[in-house]
Protein backbone atom coordinates (compact mmCIF):
# COMPACT_ATOMS: atom_id res chain seq x y z
CA UNK A 1 0.00 0.00 0.00
CA UNK A 2 2.70 2.42 0.79
CA UNK A 3 4.08 2.11 -2.75
CA UNK A 4 0.78 3.15 -4.12
CA UNK A 5 0.49 6.23 -1.98
CA UNK A 6 3.96 7.59 -2.79
CA UNK A 7 2.48 7.50 -6.50
CA UNK A 8 -0.49 8.96 -6.06
CA UNK A 9 1.36 11.44 -4.32
CA UNK A 10 3.41 11.62 -7.03
CA UNK A 11 0.89 12.01 -10.34
CA UNK A 12 -0.55 14.75 -7.91
CA UNK A 13 2.25 16.87 -7.25
CA UNK A 14 2.99 16.34 -11.00
CA UNK A 15 -0.84 17.72 -11.98
CA UNK A 16 -0.10 20.75 -10.19
CA UNK A 17 3.29 21.62 -11.51
CA UNK A 18 1.63 21.00 -15.09
CA UNK A 19 -1.68 23.40 -13.89
CA UNK A 20 1.03 25.96 -12.63
CA UNK A 21 2.95 25.86 -15.96
CA UNK A 22 -0.56 26.22 -17.64
CA UNK A 23 -1.45 29.43 -16.06
CA UNK A 24 1.83 30.87 -16.34
CA UNK A 25 2.18 30.24 -19.75
CA UNK A 26 -1.70 32.16 -20.37
CA UNK A 27 -0.48 34.70 -18.46
CA UNK A 28 2.51 35.24 -20.45
CA UNK A 29 0.60 35.15 -23.76
CA UNK A 30 -2.44 37.21 -22.79
CA UNK A 31 -0.53 40.17 -21.18
CA UNK A 32 -0.88 43.09 -23.56
CA UNK A 33 -1.30 44.05 -26.82
CA UNK A 34 -0.14 46.70 -28.82
CA UNK A 35 -1.28 48.05 -32.06
CA UNK A 36 0.42 50.52 -34.42
CA UNK A 37 -0.68 51.53 -38.12
CA UNK A 38 1.45 53.21 -40.76
CA UNK A 39 -1.83 55.21 -42.18
CA UNK A 40 -1.99 58.42 -41.64
CA UNK A 41 -5.45 59.49 -43.29
CA UNK A 42 -7.95 57.13 -44.27
CA UNK A 43 -8.83 57.06 -48.10
CA UNK A 44 -12.03 56.00 -49.54
CA UNK A 45 -12.11 53.00 -51.52
CA UNK A 46 -8.35 51.94 -50.60
CA UNK A 47 -6.25 49.02 -50.27
CA UNK A 48 -3.89 49.00 -47.19
CA UNK A 49 -1.33 45.93 -47.26
CA UNK A 50 0.31 44.71 -43.94
CA UNK A 51 -0.48 48.21 -43.04
CA UNK A 52 -1.43 47.05 -39.04
CA UNK A 53 0.84 45.56 -36.78
CA UNK A 54 0.14 44.18 -33.60
CA UNK A 55 3.00 43.36 -31.36
CA UNK A 56 2.08 40.70 -28.12
CA UNK A 57 4.34 40.80 -25.23
CA UNK A 58 4.32 38.73 -21.55
CA UNK A 59 4.22 40.19 -18.45
CA UNK A 60 7.84 40.62 -18.45
CA UNK A 61 7.88 42.40 -21.81
CA UNK A 62 9.19 39.56 -23.71
CA UNK A 63 7.57 38.87 -27.16
CA UNK A 64 4.98 36.27 -27.64
CA UNK A 65 5.77 33.66 -30.84
CA UNK A 66 2.81 31.80 -32.05
CA UNK A 67 -0.14 33.48 -30.83
CA UNK A 68 -3.07 33.99 -32.15
CA UNK A 69 -4.55 37.46 -32.23
CA UNK A 70 -7.79 38.38 -33.58
CA UNK A 71 -9.09 42.08 -35.18
CA UNK A 72 -13.12 42.78 -35.05
CA UNK A 73 -14.12 46.01 -36.80
CA UNK A 74 -15.84 47.95 -34.21
CA UNK A 75 -16.83 51.42 -36.40
CA UNK A 76 -16.64 52.63 -39.54
CA UNK A 77 -16.75 51.45 -43.27
CA UNK A 78 -13.61 49.39 -43.27
CA UNK A 79 -12.86 45.53 -43.56
CA UNK A 80 -9.79 43.82 -42.10
CA UNK A 81 -7.70 40.77 -43.70
CA UNK A 82 -4.79 38.78 -43.16
CA UNK A 83 -4.17 35.67 -45.16
CA UNK A 84 -7.62 35.46 -46.29
CA UNK A 85 -10.82 37.23 -47.62
CA UNK A 86 -11.39 41.04 -46.28
CA UNK A 87 -14.75 41.18 -43.52
CA UNK A 88 -15.64 42.48 -40.58
CA UNK A 89 -13.04 40.09 -38.92
CA UNK A 90 -9.89 38.35 -39.48
CA UNK A 91 -7.14 36.24 -37.69
CA UNK A 92 -3.94 36.55 -37.61
CA UNK A 93 -0.68 34.35 -35.53
CA UNK A 94 2.41 36.23 -34.52
CA UNK A 95 6.06 35.86 -35.71
CA UNK A 96 8.92 35.58 -34.18
CA UNK A 97 9.21 38.88 -33.10
CA UNK A 98 5.46 38.49 -31.54
CA UNK A 99 4.05 40.84 -34.12
CA UNK A 100 0.74 39.73 -36.20
CA UNK A 101 -0.13 41.62 -39.19
CA UNK A 102 -3.66 42.57 -40.29
CA UNK A 103 -4.57 44.62 -43.51
CA UNK A 104 -7.44 46.84 -43.77
CA UNK A 105 -9.52 48.07 -46.89
CA UNK A 106 -12.39 50.87 -47.02
CA UNK A 107 -14.99 50.60 -48.26
CA UNK A 108 -16.43 53.99 -49.03
CA UNK A 109 -16.39 57.45 -50.68
CA UNK A 110 -15.17 59.55 -48.92
CA UNK A 111 -13.62 57.43 -46.04
CA UNK A 112 -14.80 57.58 -42.50
CA UNK A 113 -13.01 57.16 -39.37
CA UNK A 114 -12.37 53.36 -37.87
CA UNK A 115 -12.11 51.88 -35.31
CA UNK A 116 -10.32 48.28 -34.87
CA UNK A 117 -10.28 45.91 -31.62
CA UNK A 118 -7.77 43.11 -31.04
CA UNK A 119 -8.41 40.08 -29.15
CA UNK A 120 -5.75 37.17 -28.51
CA UNK A 121 -7.62 33.76 -29.36
CA UNK A 122 -6.69 30.19 -28.46
CA UNK A 123 -7.52 28.67 -32.05
CA UNK A 124 -7.92 28.90 -35.41
CA UNK A 125 -12.17 29.37 -34.75
CA UNK A 126 -10.99 32.82 -32.67
CA UNK A 127 -12.46 31.21 -29.35
CA UNK A 128 -12.16 32.84 -26.72
CA UNK A 129 -11.14 32.03 -23.25
CA UNK A 130 -14.03 32.50 -21.04
CA UNK A 131 -12.43 31.40 -17.82
CA UNK A 132 -9.21 34.26 -17.80
CA UNK A 133 -9.93 38.31 -18.57
CA UNK A 134 -9.48 39.05 -21.88
CA UNK A 135 -6.49 41.67 -22.84
CA UNK A 136 -7.84 43.27 -25.73
CA UNK A 137 -6.39 46.80 -27.35
CA UNK A 138 -8.00 49.36 -29.80
CA UNK A 139 -6.69 51.50 -32.67
CA UNK A 140 -8.54 54.24 -33.69
CA UNK A 141 -7.77 55.74 -37.35
CA UNK A 142 -9.30 59.18 -38.50
CA UNK A 143 -10.43 59.64 -42.26
CA UNK A 144 -8.69 62.18 -44.70
CA UNK A 145 -10.29 64.89 -46.01
CA UNK A 146 -12.39 65.24 -48.95
CA UNK A 147 -12.03 68.01 -51.52
CA UNK A 148 -14.22 70.12 -49.89
CA UNK A 149 -13.16 69.81 -46.56
CA UNK A 150 -9.54 70.98 -47.06
CA UNK A 151 -7.83 73.29 -49.40
CA UNK A 152 -4.83 70.95 -49.29
CA UNK A 153 -5.25 67.65 -48.70
CA UNK A 154 -3.35 64.85 -51.04
CA UNK A 155 -5.33 64.76 -53.82
CA UNK A 156 -4.56 68.20 -54.35
CA UNK A 157 -1.75 70.68 -54.78
CA UNK A 158 -2.34 74.54 -54.81
CA UNK A 159 1.24 76.24 -56.67
CA UNK A 160 2.68 79.70 -57.79
CA UNK A 161 5.70 79.54 -60.64
CA UNK A 162 7.43 83.06 -60.76
CA UNK A 163 10.65 82.86 -63.08
CA UNK A 164 11.72 84.46 -66.63
CA UNK A 165 11.61 83.36 -70.07
CA UNK A 166 14.11 84.25 -72.67
CA UNK A 167 12.27 83.96 -76.03
CA UNK A 168 13.55 83.67 -79.85
CA UNK A 169 13.05 86.70 -82.24
CA UNK A 170 13.31 87.33 -85.90
CA UNK A 171 14.70 90.66 -87.80
CA UNK A 172 12.48 91.80 -90.60
CA UNK A 173 14.34 89.46 -93.02
CA UNK A 174 13.26 86.66 -91.15
CA UNK A 175 16.69 85.86 -89.90
CA UNK A 176 16.93 84.42 -86.04
CA UNK A 177 18.06 87.18 -83.90
CA UNK A 178 18.81 84.83 -81.16
CA UNK A 179 16.44 84.98 -77.33
CA UNK A 180 16.78 88.34 -77.63
CA UNK A 181 13.38 88.80 -75.95
CA UNK A 182 12.87 88.29 -72.40
CA UNK A 183 9.97 88.74 -69.83
CA UNK A 184 8.37 87.45 -66.80
CA UNK A 185 6.02 84.49 -66.40
CA UNK A 186 3.62 83.87 -63.38
CA UNK A 187 1.79 80.81 -62.89
CA UNK A 188 -0.81 80.14 -60.45
CA UNK A 189 -1.87 76.17 -60.37
CA UNK A 190 -4.61 74.17 -58.34
CA UNK A 191 -4.43 70.38 -59.20
CA UNK A 192 -6.87 67.73 -58.01
CA UNK A 193 -6.63 63.80 -58.43
CA UNK A 194 -9.50 61.94 -58.86
CA UNK A 195 -9.01 58.22 -58.25
CA UNK A 196 -10.66 55.78 -59.94
CA UNK A 197 -9.38 52.45 -59.15
CA UNK A 198 -12.73 50.46 -58.42
CA UNK A 199 -12.67 46.87 -56.06
CA UNK A 200 -9.83 44.63 -56.46
CA UNK A 201 -12.45 42.04 -56.89
CA UNK A 202 -15.56 41.42 -58.86
CA UNK A 203 -18.69 39.12 -59.24
CA UNK A 204 -19.20 37.22 -62.32
CA UNK A 205 -21.54 34.70 -64.05
CA UNK A 206 -20.68 31.92 -66.08
CA UNK A 207 -20.40 33.96 -69.12
CA UNK A 208 -17.77 36.38 -67.57
CA UNK A 209 -20.00 39.38 -67.43
CA UNK A 210 -20.96 41.10 -64.03
CA UNK A 211 -23.28 39.86 -61.71
CA UNK A 212 -26.78 40.67 -61.08
CA UNK A 213 -27.00 43.00 -57.78
CA UNK A 214 -29.36 40.42 -56.04
CA UNK A 215 -26.52 37.76 -56.03
CA UNK A 216 -24.82 38.85 -52.98
CA UNK A 217 -22.20 36.76 -50.97
CA UNK A 218 -19.97 36.00 -53.86
CA UNK A 219 -17.49 33.48 -53.13
CA UNK A 220 -14.31 32.49 -55.22
CA UNK A 221 -16.30 29.25 -56.03
CA UNK A 222 -19.05 28.54 -58.24
CA UNK A 223 -21.92 29.29 -56.59
CA UNK A 224 -25.86 29.72 -57.13
CA UNK A 225 -27.84 32.97 -56.92
CA UNK A 226 -32.08 33.80 -57.60
CA UNK A 227 -32.33 36.58 -60.27
CA UNK A 228 -34.67 39.41 -59.95
CA UNK A 229 -36.65 37.90 -62.61
CA UNK A 230 -36.56 34.37 -61.06
CA UNK A 231 -33.91 32.54 -62.63
CA UNK A 232 -30.92 30.42 -61.71
CA UNK A 233 -27.45 32.06 -62.41
CA UNK A 234 -23.93 30.32 -61.26
CA UNK A 235 -21.80 32.76 -59.96
CA UNK A 236 -18.26 33.44 -58.62
CA UNK A 237 -16.09 36.27 -57.69
CA UNK A 238 -12.63 36.68 -59.35
CA UNK A 239 -9.47 39.06 -58.89
CA UNK A 240 -8.59 42.01 -60.80
CA UNK A 241 -5.19 43.13 -61.51
CA UNK A 242 -5.60 46.83 -61.66
CA UNK A 243 -2.27 47.71 -62.14
CA UNK A 244 -2.13 46.47 -65.63
CA UNK A 245 -5.89 48.09 -66.42
CA UNK A 246 -6.20 51.03 -69.02
CA UNK A 247 -9.81 51.62 -67.59
CA UNK A 248 -8.40 51.82 -64.48
CA UNK A 249 -5.99 55.41 -63.31
CA UNK A 250 -6.42 58.33 -61.90
CA UNK A 251 -8.51 61.74 -63.39
CA UNK A 252 -6.71 64.55 -63.01
CA UNK A 253 -7.91 68.35 -63.14
CA UNK A 254 -5.84 71.46 -63.17
CA UNK A 255 -6.89 75.22 -63.49
CA UNK A 256 -4.21 77.99 -64.51
CA UNK A 257 -3.82 81.83 -64.68
CA UNK A 258 -1.04 82.97 -66.22
CA UNK A 259 0.81 86.51 -67.19
CA UNK A 260 3.54 86.09 -69.74
CA UNK A 261 4.75 87.31 -72.85
CA UNK A 262 2.47 85.70 -76.46
CA UNK A 263 3.59 86.66 -80.13
CA UNK A 264 0.74 88.41 -81.36
CA UNK A 265 2.28 89.17 -84.65
CA UNK A 266 4.28 91.62 -86.82
CA UNK A 267 0.96 94.18 -87.29
CA UNK A 268 -0.09 94.88 -83.53
CA UNK A 269 1.68 97.48 -81.87
CA UNK A 270 3.98 100.52 -82.39
CA UNK A 271 6.84 98.74 -80.67
CA UNK A 272 7.12 96.57 -84.09
CA UNK A 273 10.62 96.62 -85.15
CA UNK A 274 13.89 94.66 -86.40
CA UNK A 275 13.91 92.53 -82.64
CA UNK A 276 10.45 92.11 -82.24
CA UNK A 277 8.93 90.57 -86.00
CA UNK A 278 6.89 87.88 -83.61
CA UNK A 279 4.95 90.90 -81.78
CA UNK A 280 5.77 89.67 -78.34
CA UNK A 281 3.20 91.33 -75.66
CA UNK A 282 2.20 90.72 -72.47
CA UNK A 283 -0.64 88.81 -71.65
CA UNK A 284 -2.91 87.50 -69.28
CA UNK A 285 -4.00 83.43 -69.89
CA UNK A 286 -6.41 81.28 -68.14
CA UNK A 287 -6.68 77.59 -69.11
CA UNK A 288 -7.88 74.02 -67.60
CA UNK A 289 -6.96 71.12 -68.17
CA UNK A 290 -8.38 67.32 -68.07
CA UNK A 291 -5.65 64.17 -67.69
CA UNK A 292 -6.31 60.55 -67.49
CA UNK A 293 -3.24 58.19 -65.95
CA UNK A 294 -4.35 54.92 -66.89
CA UNK A 295 -2.69 52.10 -64.98
CA UNK A 296 -1.38 50.51 -67.40
CA UNK A 297 1.35 53.41 -68.81
CA UNK A 298 2.81 53.36 -65.50
CA UNK A 299 5.88 51.42 -63.53
CA UNK A 300 6.65 51.86 -59.61
CA UNK A 301 10.64 51.40 -58.95
CA UNK A 302 12.00 50.86 -55.53
CA UNK A 303 14.81 53.27 -55.00
CA UNK A 304 17.88 51.44 -53.92
CA UNK A 305 19.53 54.18 -51.45
CA UNK A 306 16.16 54.71 -49.85
CA UNK A 307 13.98 52.56 -46.65
CA UNK A 308 10.65 51.86 -47.20
CA UNK A 309 9.64 53.16 -43.33
CA UNK A 310 10.09 56.69 -45.50
CA UNK A 311 6.79 56.03 -46.64
CA UNK A 312 5.44 57.09 -43.15
CA UNK A 313 6.89 60.62 -44.30
CA UNK A 314 4.33 63.38 -45.27
CA UNK A 315 4.17 65.59 -48.06
CA UNK A 316 6.72 67.68 -46.75
CA UNK A 317 9.64 65.58 -47.31
CA UNK A 318 7.87 63.55 -50.35
CA UNK A 319 11.62 63.73 -52.07
CA UNK A 320 12.47 60.56 -49.76
CA UNK A 321 9.81 58.83 -50.33
CA UNK A 322 10.63 55.09 -51.20
CA UNK A 323 9.41 54.69 -54.97
CA UNK A 324 9.84 56.32 -58.68
CA UNK A 325 7.00 56.57 -60.41
CA UNK A 326 7.05 57.05 -64.15
CA UNK A 327 3.93 57.61 -65.99
CA UNK A 328 2.65 58.08 -69.62
CA UNK A 329 -0.53 60.23 -69.70
CA UNK A 330 -3.20 61.48 -72.56
CA UNK A 331 -4.15 65.49 -71.64
CA UNK A 332 -6.43 67.76 -73.22
CA UNK A 333 -6.37 71.76 -72.26
CA UNK A 334 -8.51 74.84 -72.80
CA UNK A 335 -7.79 78.28 -72.52
CA UNK A 336 -7.93 82.00 -73.49
CA UNK A 337 -5.36 84.63 -74.08
CA UNK A 338 -6.26 88.37 -73.68
CA UNK A 339 -3.91 91.23 -74.17
CA UNK A 340 -2.62 93.40 -71.01
CA UNK A 341 -3.50 96.49 -73.32
CA UNK A 342 -6.39 96.75 -76.15
CA UNK A 343 -4.96 99.72 -77.87
CA UNK A 344 -1.73 101.83 -77.80
CA UNK A 345 -2.15 105.76 -78.61
CA UNK A 346 -5.93 105.22 -80.19
CA UNK A 347 -4.60 102.12 -82.53
CA UNK A 348 -6.97 99.21 -82.31
CA UNK A 349 -4.48 96.00 -81.70
CA UNK A 350 -6.26 93.40 -83.07
CA UNK A 351 -8.67 90.39 -81.54
CA UNK A 352 -8.08 90.59 -77.98
CA UNK A 353 -9.03 87.44 -77.07
CA UNK A 354 -7.27 84.16 -78.35
CA UNK A 355 -8.80 80.78 -77.61
CA UNK A 356 -6.94 77.68 -77.95
CA UNK A 357 -7.42 73.46 -77.54
CA UNK A 358 -4.65 71.39 -76.82
CA UNK A 359 -4.68 67.26 -76.97
CA UNK A 360 -1.75 65.45 -76.25
CA UNK A 361 0.54 62.82 -73.96
CA UNK A 362 2.45 63.50 -71.21
CA UNK A 363 5.61 61.65 -69.41
CA UNK A 364 5.93 62.46 -65.44
CA UNK A 365 8.58 61.41 -63.03
CA UNK A 366 7.84 61.52 -59.94
CA UNK A 367 7.73 60.17 -56.57
CA UNK A 368 5.56 57.98 -54.24
CA UNK A 369 4.91 56.63 -50.89
CA UNK A 370 3.46 53.40 -52.53
CA UNK A 371 4.49 50.20 -54.27
CA UNK A 372 2.03 50.09 -57.34
CA UNK A 373 -0.48 52.34 -59.25
CA UNK A 374 -3.68 51.05 -57.79
CA UNK A 375 -2.44 52.04 -54.66
CA UNK A 376 -1.40 55.32 -55.12
CA UNK A 377 -3.58 58.84 -53.58
CA UNK A 378 -1.21 61.27 -52.98
CA UNK A 379 -0.56 64.24 -55.33
CA UNK A 380 2.20 65.64 -55.77
CA UNK A 381 4.39 67.69 -58.63
CA UNK A 382 6.22 66.08 -61.15
CA UNK A 383 10.50 65.84 -61.03
CA UNK A 384 10.93 66.37 -64.38
CA UNK A 385 7.92 66.09 -67.23
CA UNK A 386 7.99 66.59 -71.40
CA UNK A 387 4.21 66.70 -73.19
CA UNK A 388 3.69 66.92 -76.69
CA UNK A 389 0.53 68.28 -78.23
CA UNK A 390 -1.52 69.21 -81.13
CA UNK A 391 -3.20 73.01 -80.46
CA UNK A 392 -5.47 74.88 -82.51
CA UNK A 393 -5.24 78.94 -81.87
CA UNK A 394 -8.01 81.14 -82.74
CA UNK A 395 -5.54 83.17 -84.03
CA UNK A 396 -1.63 83.31 -84.10
CA UNK A 397 0.53 85.77 -85.54
CA UNK A 398 -2.20 87.71 -87.09
CA UNK A 399 -3.42 84.35 -89.18
CA UNK A 400 -6.47 82.70 -87.78
CA UNK A 401 -7.31 79.15 -87.20
CA UNK A 402 -3.61 77.94 -86.29
CA UNK A 403 -2.91 74.46 -85.93
CA UNK A 404 0.45 73.48 -83.95
CA UNK A 405 2.48 71.54 -82.60
CA UNK A 406 3.43 72.71 -78.62
CA UNK A 407 6.21 70.69 -76.92
CA UNK A 408 7.15 71.72 -72.90
CA UNK A 409 9.05 70.00 -70.67
CA UNK A 410 10.87 70.89 -67.52
CA UNK A 411 13.69 69.54 -64.98
CA UNK A 412 14.06 70.47 -61.29
CA UNK A 413 17.25 71.20 -60.25
CA UNK A 414 17.99 69.84 -57.66
CA UNK A 415 21.31 71.07 -56.25
CA UNK A 416 19.60 74.44 -55.94
CA UNK A 417 16.07 73.08 -54.47
CA UNK A 418 14.51 72.09 -51.57
CA UNK A 419 10.76 70.76 -50.85
CA UNK A 420 9.16 73.65 -50.52
CA UNK A 421 10.83 76.07 -52.82
CA UNK A 422 12.04 73.94 -55.62
CA UNK A 423 14.01 75.41 -58.75
CA UNK A 424 13.01 74.24 -62.06
CA UNK A 425 14.17 74.55 -65.60
CA UNK A 426 12.04 74.20 -68.52
CA UNK A 427 11.51 74.83 -72.78
CA UNK A 428 8.67 75.59 -74.77
CA UNK A 429 8.42 75.25 -78.39
CA UNK A 430 5.56 76.59 -80.82
CA UNK A 431 5.53 75.47 -83.82
CA UNK A 432 3.82 75.62 -87.18
CA UNK A 433 2.95 77.81 -89.91
CA UNK A 434 5.08 81.27 -89.53
CA UNK A 435 7.25 81.67 -87.23
CA UNK A 436 8.76 79.17 -84.52
CA UNK A 437 7.97 80.09 -80.82
CA UNK A 438 11.19 78.83 -78.97
CA UNK A 439 11.42 79.71 -75.08
CA UNK A 440 13.86 78.84 -72.01
CA UNK A 441 12.02 79.25 -68.77
CA UNK A 442 13.97 79.65 -65.11
CA UNK A 443 11.56 80.14 -62.02
CA UNK A 444 11.00 78.88 -58.24
CA UNK A 445 8.04 76.76 -58.11
CA UNK A 446 6.13 78.04 -54.35
CA UNK A 447 4.32 75.17 -52.91
CA UNK A 448 1.72 77.12 -51.45
CA UNK A 449 -0.17 74.06 -49.61
CA UNK A 450 3.10 72.96 -48.06
CA UNK A 451 4.22 76.43 -46.64
CA UNK A 452 0.72 76.90 -44.98
CA UNK A 453 1.83 73.58 -43.35
CA UNK A 454 5.27 74.80 -42.11
CA UNK A 455 3.28 78.10 -40.99
CA UNK A 456 1.18 76.06 -38.77
CA UNK A 457 2.80 73.85 -37.56
CA UNK A 458 5.14 77.18 -36.33
CA UNK A 459 2.65 78.27 -34.31
CA UNK A 460 1.96 81.17 -36.19
CA UNK A 461 -1.88 82.08 -36.41
CA UNK A 462 -3.39 81.83 -39.81
CA UNK A 463 -6.55 83.59 -39.28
Amino acid sequence: MRPLRVLRSALVSMCLIVSLMTLCAFAQTAAKLTPTSTIDKLTGQHIYKNAIEVAVVDTANNAVPNQRVKAFVKKGDVEVFSTGAAGPTAMAVTDTKGVAKFGLNTTAEPATDAVIEFVPVLDDQGALDKTAPQQSALLQLSAGPSHVQDFGSKLTYFQLFVGSSFTNNYDTAGHDTGFSNGGQIIRLTFDTMWRHQGNADSCVNADGRPAPSTCTGCKPEPTTCTTAAGKTETVRRISIDRNRMFRRGNWKTDANLEFAKFPFGTTTTDTTGTQNTKGLENAFSGYGGLTWEPNAWAHYDRRDDIPASNASLTTLHSDDWPYDVYRFALFSRFGLTTRTEAEIKNKVLGDTSITREQFGVRFTHRRSKRESPDHEDYNVEPIRFVEISVANFSQYNTKPNQRRVVVDGGLRVGALSNNVFPIYLGIHLNSGRGPDDLRLVLGVLMKLDELAKLVKSAGVPTQ
